[in-house]
């Protein structure tokens, strides 16, 4: 039998229909006073509950499907949250629900999102003292890494809830997620409560359904939202349901947007701004998607004595939300938040050039350091200020380009990590973004961290003509090499050959232009030795062709080091025209040696001369020695900045 319980409100007397046994809080429907039911008599707790339409379009009383199974919205609780000493980041809701059988469901929305949420039975020994961001809590067999600590504050509640929550009632939360992105953890500190921890995973479109209440905007239209410091209207480009930030194009306020309501948070010097390519409202097209620049941001950064700055700009499109272009000298990238964590933190790795595993793919680290806002204009779904920092660290595997920032709050004077966030952008040639946004781009400059390398024309077909037929002619000419045969391999003395003319054997060629190849060794060693030789037919005394060699060898040891300079060797190559018996005539008119150095005469013939065949090879391995030499380059390139032996 199902559960029915009638109530009335304290405050209007309007009454409410309780279906679940569990509830213990009511939100009027007709005067939005809270009020506590404790099955006897209903307490006017004295305080109203007005909270604006959800983005995702749930509302009290919605029907619809989780994973097959029916369920019915009860309640909502609006919670607002912030970090240490800074004013409210944003908001998120939390929806109580329940199945056919009366059993609770918990979803959580943020920003339109919809996670499915189960409370951890089990006890665990979670204190709060122990939590910081980055830290590793293990529930159940899921390993989460805490990635946001802050401070809840209940902006109001509707419907029915299981438990009593005030409006302005704070608690001190933190949020997990594991490494691969797909599951979630909340922990919720509370004085008035138990401690509670929560796990769950983000709905997909196909395991939820339900018929979306249509958004009524809470905001007031642009020409009615006007600057809290000059009055002129703002302009409110993009998802306006989700602008929580926008800066007077009149006056350069930075103002933030709380439920329609325009707040003054600081001023930006319009200066900074000259340094953008684009300019807000503009339009392009990339992979066939209308995209529309609606907020820029510069982030400075200094560091060993050099400064810079990185630019971002939010593209919006209606059906795809947003996407991020940054820009670095001249070089750009297109990324968007990812859920997926490294395996171990960025901030952990100091040492360029490190791998690192993220999402199943090897990544290397790059660098870190911190980034301070500067400039902010346009319109932007979170609350920016001027001067708020992150720490980043990033990680490469071109064209991808991984980053972890740490968002950087202070407390009670002192700086902490109050939230960790992952993005993972793609870099984009710049002819790409010139020609989706129709516009000239500046020139690049350098080599940025995750631009991959471009091979040169034709690069991959040319590298293996080069290997195959380098090596083919190199092959060749090594074969071709071999070709001769021994005729005379004679030994000598100095002291036989020292202002001594002495002939050689004799030796027969058999063919027409046959060439010769002389090779004079000597046993030298720190001197040195001249060999004059001439070649002679054997029946005449007319000489066909000589030459002198200067053969010189030195060798020593200078620090421990062996070094040596010269050859103990020389060749000659005389070709002979006519077939017959010839030999060599043998003197060496001056030496600086032992007269017991030995001098050995070795004559080939029949060689093929292949040096412009090696030549020819060593052409084509030019190729691909080029092409490695280029990468190298680049790489180089790529790594300089960041490398310690860097200037």
């Amino acid at each position: 039998m199902s559960y029915k319980q009638l109530v009335n409100c304290p405050s209007c007397g309007a009454r409410a229909e309780l279906s679940n046994p569990a509830v213990v809080q009511v939100t009027c429907s007709y005067c939005e006073s809270i009020f506590v039911w404790d099955k006897e008599i209903a307490k006017f707790m004295g305080k109203k509950s007005r909270l604006t339409p959800a983005i995702s379009g749930l509302k009290i009383g919605t029907e619809g499907k989780i994973n097959g199974k029916n369920f019915r919205v009860l309640g909502r609780v609006r919670y607002a949250y912030q970090y240490g000493e800074s004013t409210e980041e944003g908001v998120w809701d939390e929806w109580f629900l329940e199945d056919s059988k009366g059993e609770p469901i918990w979803l959580s929305e943020d920003m339109g999102e919809l996670i499915f949420e189960q409370p951890v039975l089990k006890k665990h020994s979670i204190q709060k003292d122990d939590i910081f961001v980055g830290k590793k809590v293990k529930v159940g067999e899921i390993v989460y890494t805490i990635r946001e600590f802050g401070e809840a504050i209940c902006v109001g509640a509707e419907g029915v809830l299981p438990f009593v929550v005030e409006p302005d009632e704070t608690y001190q939360f933190a949020d997990g997620k594991s490494i691969d992105g797909n599951y979630f953890l909340t922990i919720e500190f509370d004085d008035l409560r138990d401690s509670n921890v929560f796990s769950g995973h983000r709905l997909k479109s196909h395991e939820i359904s339900y018929q979306k209440e249509e958004f009524v905007q809470h905001k007031k239209d642009a020409e009615t939202i006007r600057c809290p410091s000059c009055a002129s209207p703002l302009t409110l480009q993009g998802d306006s349901d989700k602008i929580a930030t926008v800066v007077c194009d009149s006056c350069s306020s930075v103002v933030e947007l709380d439920a329609g309501v325009a707040l003054l948070t600081g001023k930006v010097k319009k200066e900074l701004s000259k340094v953008f390519t684009f300019p807000i409202g503009a339009a392009g097209k990339l992979n066939n998607v209308d995209w529309m620049i609606v907020g820029r941001q510069r982030q400075d950064w200094k560091e060993d004595g050099e400064k810079g700055f990185d630019l971002e700009y939010l593209l919006y499109n209606p059906d795809k939300g947003y996407l991020w272009l940054s820009e670095s000298n001249g070089h750009y990238y297109i990324g968007e938040p990812t859920d997926t964590a490294p395996e171990k933190s960025l901030m952990d790795i100091h040492i360029p050039k490190t791998t690192c595993s993220i999402g199943g793919m090897k990544f290397r680290y790059f660098e870190s350091g911190t980034l301070s806002l500067t400039y902010v204009d346009g319109a932007l779904p979170w609350v920016a200020k001027i001067g708020d920092k992150v720490k980043y660290a990033e990680a490469i595997h071109p064209p991808y380009l991984y980053t972890e920032e740490n968002v950087i709050k202070t407390k009670d004077g002192k700086n902490f990590v109050a939230e960790v966030e992952f993005f993972k952008s793609y870099y984009i040639e710049p002819e790409v973004i010139a020609k989706a946004f129709k516009m000239k781009l500046p020139p690049t400059y350098g080599v940025s961290p995750a631009q991959p390398y471009k091979p040169a024309w034709k690069q991959g077909l040319l590298t293996k003509l080069g290997l195959i037929v380098g090596g083919f002619l190199w092959v060749s000419s090594c074969f071709m090499g071999m070709s001769g045969e021994e005729v005379i391999n004679q030994p000598f003395a100095v002291k036989d050959l020292n202002k001594k003319e002495v002939f050689t054997k004799s030796f027969t060629t058999d063919k027409e232009d046959e060439t010769l190849q002389i090779t004079i060794n000597a046993t030298l060693k720190n001197s040195w030795t001249e060999v004059a030789v001439a070649l002679f037919k054997e029946s005449a005394d007319e000489v066909i062709a000589d030459d002198d060699l200067g053969i010189e060898y030195y060798e020593g040891y200078e620090d421990g080091e062996h070094w040596s300079e010269g050859s103990k060797s020389q060749d000659i190559y005389w070709k002979i025209k006519e077939p017959g018996k010839y030999k060599l005539l043998l003197t060496i008119p001056q030496a600086e040696t032992s007269e017991n150095t030995r001098v050995n005469v070795i004559v080939q013939k029949g060689i093929r001369r292949v040096y412009m065949l090696f030549l020819l090879s060593f052409a084509w391995f030019a190729f691909p020695i080029i092409f490695l030499i280029r990468k190298f380059s680049f790489e180089t390139k790529r790594w300089a900045p960041v490398m310690p032996d860097s200037d």
